[in-house]
């Protein structure tokens, strides 16, 4: 990676996790997949 990105994983329940989800599908104007969120 050029860029010198890490990835780093972490558990949260799944309330804040929805919230998150919600929030950037605003962001971006799109539906998010989960493995979207991982992508930045």
């Amino acid at each position: 990676m050029a860029n010198n990105s890490r990835t780093m994983a972490f558990q949260i329940p799944e309330e804040p996790f929805q919230r998150i989800k919600e929030r950037e599908s605003q962001r971006i104007g799109r539906k998010l997949t989960q493995r979207g969120l991982y992508r930045g």
